[in-house]
């Protein structure tokens, strides 16, 4: 069984074309009834895990949309390069990306939760300027 786990384990880190042919060779190899049961059993726990990863990219896009809709409002009222250069010290490009989870060398960057809670100081901040402010 100890081969089989590394051959799955191989066959785990393929491409498509390669892991469906790997697939294969072990189908044929491996013909016993405990090693099927065993070949079963792993890709139900990999498929679980690709479920668990699904589900958190879900709640991550989720969380995502949730932050550029409630921004969007207030990006059309105060600049983001503002709050880019004065509360985080980064580009409106930087702000931006993150708040629209645009990817950046092939990875999708979004607010981190200390980023987010700048987000929100500086949201209030401004508000409270803003509110202060009484023109004669």
């Amino acid at each position: 069984m100890e081969e089989l786990l590394k051959e799955l384990q191989l066959m785990s880190r393929l491409d498509d074309t390669a892991s469906t042919e790997k697939m294969k060779e072990i189908a044929a190899k491996y013909q016993s009834d405990e090693e099927r049961e065993f070949i079963k059993n792993y890709l139900s726990g990999t498929l679980d895990e690709i479920g668990k990863d699904i589900d958190e990219l879900d709640a991550k896009l989720d969380k995502m949309l949730s932050i550029k809709q409630q921004i969007k409002e207030v990006s059309e009222i105060i600049s983001l390069k503002y709050i880019a250069e004065h509360y985080f010290g980064k580009s409106t490009a930087w702000l931006s990306q993150r708040i629209n989870g645009c990817p950046v060398r092939g990875k999708i960057y979004t607010l981190k939760e200390e980023e987010l809670a700048t987000l929100n100081y500086a949201i209030n901040d401004i508000g409270k300027k803003l509110g202060s402010l009484s023109i004669s």
